[in-house]
């Protein structure tokens, strides 16, 4: 070769004479695929619906065509010691790729706009892959430097030029309304100045990856780093706990107490993508979206039953000595059926003991709802900015009380089930409440099979009226024990009592309407649960320490 730019071109083609030409077939594959498909309907492309494909399937195409070029290219780094300046080296494997890009686009948008009408932009298409191909040679160039900051910047010129493509379809943040039918010269002068713009940066981290320097930074990560390693060093050097019952909830809140806000803020992640995302499609309106998180509320119990069994589990850590430990030793390790020697012999008393319990329950419970009801808020005010607020802000399939079921069924849910596991019964209980539910079930359909239906309702509500009625003469049978016991004080029975007869009248003003007087057991067992753990928890433990 005569000189490199010659032998950067014909490198180009001889290492991509299937990276090429495999990566344009394979960006078009889904197009074709879907407007092949669409083709046999009387289809309106100027359609939103179709635009929006238009929108998504333009960067994408774009994107596989620069991964094939780039793959062809190889890395820049091999050109290091090349006798070439950074400014030349950047600036040919920019046009030769440039060259290649818009040509492959400017074809597709061809052929799509030639079989199948869909009007797709050839001249904006091409000048957005030119501005693509510019913003993708960040990529390569910052490849060398191997830090956090890098993976995260690598990309962000090409997610910028995606942004600004988003723009000429109807705004960045709102749905694609119309296409990009002509390049103004406000725009041609804009992708113009972003290619020199990208050209410039290249070329500066070009120049410093050659000379093995690092690129410059804010020390954001060093900030975050000295932080956390001044913070275990007080953490190593912080002071005994004052008393027993301290070190005891650090434990537990240390060890169980975020599983349940970790499991409620996963929920809500994900159903904040997907009713955004479902929103985005038009398949979902505002009020819609604040409704299924408004349902994800009561879904906090389910996920309490879990952050329940682990806070009643056992945790067996390394032993002294033992530097590692395989994943079948950590999953024999965990167990549910009892407390343990080194539980049971600590110093600190069932009273201290149970209420640690409780207390990481009642923290963890809070923080779970609080992050519900921050993303409900949230949610009432941007439905209040854009004009959707829904009246009532709680929807009548809902009704008053579901807003206090939210912290209050949790906190039943997660306690009760931590105390049955401390209670060292766990497998006994369990079978056995499954196999009364499972009885019951099959008791109910029996009646209704070979009995009337109302003879098997009145059966139920019969049999609801004794359950509930049983549960409010447990809670007062496990006070009495538990204050007889000396595991509970006057201030804590008072306390107690005071609770559940607030929990007993505020359901029973919220109640809806429709609700029979045979709703009023329910209620009281309802208020009995809210408080029975401050009882049984300390009874529960005493059976298992001293068992």
């Amino acid at each position: 070769m005569r000189s490199i730019p010659q032998a950067l071109l014909w490198e180009m083609f001889s290492n991509g004479r299937w990276t090429i030409p495999g990566f344009f077939l394979v960006g078009n594959a889904l197009p074709l695929v879907m407007c092949q498909a669409l083709s046999g309907y009387s289809v309106d492309w100027n359609d939103p619906a179709f635009i929006v494909l238009q929108f998504a399937f333009l960067p994408l195409i774009v994107i596989q065509f620069g991964v094939g070029i780039g793959v062809a290219q190889g890395p820049i780094s091999k050109l290091y010691t090349a006798p070439i300046g950074a400014n030349a080296l950047v600036a040919w494997r920019t046009l030769f790729g440039a060259i290649l890009i818009g040509l492959e686009t400017a074809l597709s948008t061809w052929v799509y706009n030639s079989l199948f009408g869909v009007n797709w932009p050839i001249l904006g298409a091409t000048l957005f892959a030119i501005a693509v191909w510019s913003a993708f040679q960040f990529v390569f160039c910052i490849s060398i430097e191997k830090s956090v900051v890098s993976a995260f910047t690598a990309f962000l010129p090409t997610i910028g030029v995606c942004l600004w493509l988003k723009s000429r379809y109807g705004g960045i943040f709102s749905m694609p309304s119309h296409s990009w039918p002509e390049v103004t010269p406000t725009e041609w002068f804009t992708l113009f100045g972003l290619i020199v713009a990208f050209y410039s940066v290249n070329v500066l981290v070009l120049k410093r990856a050659r000379c093995g320097e690092p690129l410059p930074t804010l020390g954001i990560w060093s900030w975050i780093f000295k932080m956390v390693e001044h913070w275990e060093s007080n953490q190593a050097q912080r002071p005994p706990f004052r008393s027993a019952a301290e070190a005891q909830f650090w434990y537990d809140w240390r060890l169980k107490g975020l599983w349940l806000p970790a499991f409620a803020a996963s929920l809500f992640i994900v159903v904040g993508i997907a009713g955004v995302a479902s929103w985005y499609q038009n398949v979902k309106t505002a009020s819609q979206l604040y409704e299924s998180f408004l349902f994800c509320g009561g879904f906090i119990s389910a996920l309490a039953v879990v952050a329940g069994f682990i806070l009643g589990m056992f945790f067996n850590l390394s032993p002294v000595g033992q530097r590692e430990q395989q994943l079948g030793d950590m999953i024999e390790s965990v167990r549910w059926e009892t407390m343990g020697s080194f539980l049971g012999t600590r110093p600190a008393t069932n009273q201290d003991y149970a209420r640690s319990i409780l207390k990481t329950a009642a923290q963890s419970v809070l923080i779970a709802w609080s992050l519900w009801f921050v993303g409900i808020v949230t949610f009432v005010l941007i439905l209040w900015q854009s004009h959707q607020l829904p009246v009532p802000l709680i929807p009548v399939s809902f009704g008053l009380w579901y807003l206090p079921l939210t912290i209050l069924g949790p906190w039943i849910v997660m306690s009760n089930v931590a105390m049955i596991g401390l209670s060292c019964r766990g497998s006994q209980i369990t079978v056995a409440a499954i196999t009364a539910i499972i009885g019951y079930l099959v008791a109910h359909l029996a009646l209704k099979e070979f009995y009337s239906e109302s003879f098997s309702n009145q059966v139920h509500d019969a049999c609801t009226t004794i359950g509930s009625l049983l549960v409010v003469v447990a809670s007062v049978w496990a006070f009495a024990k538990a204050a007889r016991s000396k595991l509970l004080g006057n201030q804590g029975l008072i306390a107690s009592t005071a609770v559940g007869v607030a929990v007993a009248i505020g359901a029973i003003l919220l109640r809806p309407p429709s609700l029979s007087i045979l709703s009023y057991p329910l209620i009281f067992a309802f208020a009995s649960l809210v408080v029975l753990p401050v009882a049984l928890m300390p009874l529960a433990i005493s059976w298992g320490r001293h068992r």
